[in-house]
């Protein structure tokens, strides 16, 4: 009788290890890689002096937001003689019920002198916009 709870038990803690070492294991590769940033979409100007690029930063997880990578460079410019570039990047996030983003996510809009970029997800409608200016 006791050989036969001694088995059980064993058994039963090798399948707990087990799955624990597996579930282990997958955490650490999602750790490693959770932070890779996937490109989303890629916006040129009209003119072509300008491009907007916006990348997915890991995953979300479960029914949390996504975070987003936007980045934003210009031709070099000539300003007072002075060559320079517009180079804008931030990070944000869009709260899209967990889902995977796609282009009905996001809007980008050249104007004049900026370009607005719009964001919307499941759950925050066109709350996020967002504005970069430049000169032509």
């Amino acid at each position: 009788m006791k050989d036969n709870k001694y088995t059980t038990f064993m058994v039963l803690f090798i399948i707990t290890a087990v799955i624990l070492g597996i579930v282990l294991f997958f955490n650490l590769i999602g750790f490693l890689i959770g932070d890779n940033e996937v490109l989303w979409f890629k916006e040129e100007s009209a003119d072509g002096k300008y491009v907007v690029s916006c990348y997915t930063v890991g995953e979300s997880m479960f029914f949390g937001p996504q975070k987003i990578a936007v980045r934003f460079y210009g031709n070099w410019l000539k300003n007072d003689d002075l060559d320079k570039v517009n180079e804008v990047t931030f990070e944000t996030e869009l709260a899209n019920d967990g889902a995977r983003l796609h282009e009905d996510n996001y809007k980008v809009e050249w104007q004049e002198d900026s370009v607005k970029i719009i964001f919307n997800g499941e759950e925050t409608g066109g709350n996020n916009i967002f504005i970069i200016p430049y000169s032509k």
